[in-house]
């Protein structure tokens, strides 16, 4: 199998993982705690993107995040405005794959995780808050920038930020046998 069409099937596998920690966290009762309008407290779905750009790098980790975000788009099916499905789902989980995919390699280092996740969920955080602000104005009582950003979207994309970030410090190390073993193929 050549290079490429392996990097595609592992993005693949891990937008894949995505969409299956986004159901179970979803249908899970204790975990399925939301926003009104969408946004998952306990969102792991993180994960697998920002592991993607890690281990493959932006064009990758960008991909596997465009595949979440349209199946996740079609398995919510929510939209207020054309534009919030671009704002909410496409560019803030393409965004991640393609930011994580900045510190590709890092796997290894605990600092690169954290800051790859940090720029990740907030870059995610930024797509959300003008999503909120420029299609669901009629949900904010006052001003429509601080709802957006601070009360709506700061506590779930920080949480679940945080919880992924976790989980990838804690992972990494088992995953680097398997990282060695798919780079000698692939050479």
């Amino acid at each position: 199998m050549n290079k490429e069409l392996k990097r595609l099937s592992l993005g693949s596998i891990l937008a894949a993982v995505a969409v299956v920690f986004g159901l179970i966290i979803k249908y899970t009762p204790g975990l399925n705690l939301e926003m009104p309008q969408g946004g998952a407290v306990f969102g792991i779905y993180m994960l697998p993107i920002v592991l993607s750009g890690l281990i493959l790098g932006s064009f990758y980790g960008g991909l596997t995040g465009l595949i979440y975000g349209v199946v996740s788009w079609m398995i919510d099916g929510y939209y207020i405005h054309w534009g919030s499905i671009f704002f909410d789902y496409l560019i803030p989980f393409s965004a991640m794959g393609i930011i994580a995919g900045l510190f590709v390699g890092g796997i290894k280092d605990w600092k690169k995780i954290v800051l790859a996740f940090l720029l990740a969920g907030v870059f995610r955080w930024v797509s959300h808050g003008f999503s909120g602000v420029l299609f669901f104005e009629e949900y904010a009582k006052g001003n429509v920038w601080f709802y957006s950003f601070i009360l709506y979207n700061a506590p779930y994309c920080a949480s679940s930020t945080a919880i992924s970030m976790i989980l990838a410090i804690l992972i990494g190390p088992s995953l680097t046998p398997f990282l060695e073993e798919f780079r000698k193929k692939r050479a």
